[in-house]
């Protein structure tokens, strides 16, 4: 089996920046003496099985874009209220993902981003 650690908000490192660096091996030195296939990795990180490529990324994205929404989720852009389902939300945050073509639509002041790792 292999391990795979990606570093989170609340890890200690870098900060508040994307991506996040892999978590310093001075806490982590006795983890990886333990465990033979131990890998820690940057936050996003790609993943490759044979011939697909996951890409994996620690973040609670959607409470984020919700918080920093400029338009509320639950009205209709009419002012009338609309009950929206776990589903719609769900479908409108990927679109948005797929629309904007980052992890990380979110302002730079509110998730600021190392371009040349990007």
């Amino acid at each position: 089996a292999h391990f795979i650690f990606l570093p989170g908000s609340h890890d200690p490192g870098a900060g508040n920046i994307l991506p996040r660096p892999p978590i310093a091996s001075m806490f982590v030195a006795s983890l990886k003496n333990s465990l033979a296939h131990a890998n820690f990795v940057t936050n996003p990180c790609r993943l490759r099985f044979f011939s697909q490529e996951v890409v994996l990324f620690r973040e609670d994205l959607l409470k984020k874009m919700m918080r920093h929404s400029l338009l509320p989720l639950d009205g209709d852009g009419l002012g009338q209220a609309t009950e929206k389902t776990e589903s719609d939300i769900g479908e409108h945050f990927v679109r948005t993902l797929v629309d904007q073509a980052h992890l990380c639509p979110l302002p730079l002041s509110v998730r600021p981003i190392v371009w040349e790792y990007d």
